[in-house]
């Protein structure tokens, strides 16, 4: 539709109260005859040249086509009429939400205007004459829904055609391909081709796009905290957001960040694409030694398939990513083509906005993509595919800036992948400068992450000696009965026994049977003084106890027993609970000292 016919077609939609369509179907089907009668065509006729006809006018043309013998153009102005008359009547009922009924008066207006076509038919997208009483829509999962309802697969993918906005020639190209589809029966191999085929353009995004950020500022505090040093790849980066805010039509330039292993090249392709807010894909090139990855299958053959560009921008769903081409100096070359000769028209600003893919076989435009491509050395990159690329060098890391990555990057990433706290494991800057110095001689920094691994590792496997095992108190009920004695209990002296009756019980080890022992216990394990010292020694004493266990702070107390008392008794004074247990169970307490090292070690 030209500009001239869409703007009085918008304006004579919105500028009146639409009323009930039953009681105004007639004054619908005129305004749909009148907005047809004001389209033009353009015709390529057999000599060549490119003429413009209106509707009104197509039947004459046609006529005198068909008399001159040249039935291959009237069949190409049919097509195309065909095409444009049904792309304003699925834009009029989707935008008014009308019932799909009115489509029978659309077919009776277009029959008169276009008696000898085959217009009819190709608007009758569902099995028999009419529609049900539904609403049209042009949404792709509605689109679904209804074709699976009713059964007619040609009928979906006709909506979802029109729904995807791809360029005319796409489309032209799409409508053939559903013509041939609907005449195949779908035990043909061939169906399920074409069925591909027609799939995988609905599902390309031939206008979907992300609207970029150019916020300076914002993408260099992003620059900074994702990327230590490296200060002239992150100055280029701020540049072409410069000019871009400057001028919104400059042609993306085409990177290439060379420098040695793990210096951070592919990460910063990722952080472009966060400070543009795109979407990021990585095609990784490594090996390649086929043309056909790049440029697709010709459909002649058998598991043809899209090359990895094409297939990149249906898995992002939008046509202005960032694709990070990876180690594009290690393509490869053998008698199936030479993959880096495909790259040249797709990384040339100049040809890539009609980029054609052999499984396609019609034009995309890859105008919009920002290419950024890795290599470790430009020394194997062929020069025709040099030149169309600007070199970032990306020199390696100093001992400094390895340090501070570490710090603030390797050593938080390593503690988060294994599951550690950085309380559970501290790295000083002495220990990274080591594993530096002597494990890793590189100029990137992936086998210093490797190392810092590696400790992290070790350290889990410490940690899980001591904290592993299964809880005896899972699943485990406890009842603490205290039998009526002569004088009844009363106050918190008994707490340090009964732990280690319950020590004893879940261990399966034997408390010493020489032993007494009084203390109050907190939640944390301390031992807090109690009262009654003296009494309760002396009842100790006369019971024959040889050890008894007390709190330190009750020391002092021990000055009021006879000497006789103080030399038979072996007194044990504790401040916590793990020197209560040590002292009640012969040996110490189960896994004690096992527990000490591991903690000493973790220390070191």
């Amino acid at each position: 539709m030209d500009g001239p016919a869409g703007k009085k077609r918008k304006t004579v939609a919105h500028g009146r109260h639409l009323p009930e369509w039953e009681r105004q179907t007639g004054e619908y089907a005129g305004w749909i005859k009148a907005s047809l009668k004001g389209q033009r065509y353009s015709f390529c006729v057999p000599c060549g040249m490119s003429i413009e006809v209106s509707a009104s006018g197509f039947c004459d043309l046609s006529k005198h086509f068909e008399t001159k013998g040249h039935q291959d153009a009237v069949s190409r102005m049919k097509s195309y009429a065909v095409t444009k008359a049904e792309v304003l009547f699925c834009q009029f009922v989707a935008e008014h939400n009308l019932p799909a009924t009115i489509a029978d008066h659309f077919s009776e207006l277009t029959k008169e205007m276009f008696p000898d076509s085959e217009i009819a038919s190709v608007l009758s997208v569902r099995k028999g004459a009419g529609f049900s009483d539904q609403h049209f829509n042009l949404n792709k999962e509605e689109a679904d829904e209804d074709g699976d309802e009713d059964g007619d697969d040609t009928a979906s993918l006709r909506w979802k055609v029109h729904a995807a906005k791809m360029p005319d020639e796409a489309l032209r190209v799409c409508l053939k391909e559903l013509k041939r589809l609907k005449k195949m029966s779908q035990s043909m191999p061939e169906y399920a081709r074409t069925r591909n085929y027609l799939d995988l353009m609905i599902e390309l995004p031939w206008s979907n796009n992300t609207k970029d950020s150019l916020d300076i500022q914002a993408a260099r505090t992003l620059l900074d905290n994702d990327h230590y040093a490296m200060e002239k790849l992150k100055r280029r980066v701020l540049e072409y957001l410069a000019v871009r805010q400057l001028k919104d039509s400059l042609k993306d330039p085409i990177l290439c960040f060379v420098g040695p292993p793990g210096v951070g090249k592919t990460s910063v392709g990722r952080s472009i694409a966060k400070c543009l807010r795109r979407e990021f894909h990585c095609i990784a090139l490594a090996g390649v030694c086929d043309q056909s990855d790049i440029r697709g299958h010709r459909r002649t053959y058998v598991g043809s398939m899209p090359g990895r560009i094409i297939n990149g921008l249906k898995t992002v769903a939008v046509n202005n990513p960032v694709f990070l081409l990876d180690e594009v100096d290690k393509l490869g070359m053998s008698w199936q083509g030479d993959p880096a000769a495909a790259l040249l028209e797709v990384l040339d600003p100049e040809q890539n906005h009609s980029f054609t893919d052999h499984y396609l076989n019609v034009t995309f435009d890859l105008s919009q993509v920002l290419f950024i491509a890795t290599a470790n050395t430009t020394a194997t990159i062929p020069t025709a595919l040099l030149d169309r690329m600007e070199v970032v060098w990306v020199p390696g890391y100093t001992q400094e800036e390895k340090l501070e990555i570490s710090n603030r990057h390797l050593i938080p990433h390593q503690l988060e992948h294994h599951g550690l706290s950085p309380q559970q494991l501290r790295i000083p800057p002495k220990t990274t400068n080591d594993i530096i110095n002597r494990y890793t001689r590189e100029a990137g920094v992936r086998s210093l992450e490797r190392n810092i691994g590696a400790v992290c590792r070790a350290v889990a496997v410490k940690i899980a000696e001591v904290t592993g095992g299964s809880d005896p108190m899972e699943g485990t009920d406890i009842h603490l009965h205290f039998p009526t004695g002569a004088v009844t209990k009363n106050g918190p002296s008994a707490g340090v026994t009964i732990v280690t009756c319950l020590a004893s019980l879940f261990s399966g080890r034997l408390v010493r049977s020489d032993v007494a022992m009084t203390g109050e216990i907190t939640l944390r394990g301390s031992v807090l003084p109690v009262g009654c010292i003296k009494d309760k020694v002396l009842a100790a004493h006369r019971a024959g106890v040889k050890r008894v266990i007390l709190p330190r702070r009750n020391e002092k107390d021990l000055d009021e027993l006879p000497l006789k008392v103080r030399y038979d008794l072996d007194f044990v004074t504790a401040d916590d609970l793990d020197q209560v247990l040590n002292a009640a169970f012969d040996g110490g307490f189960p896994g004690k000292e096992k527990k000490q090292e591991a903690k000493q070690q973790i220390k070191q």
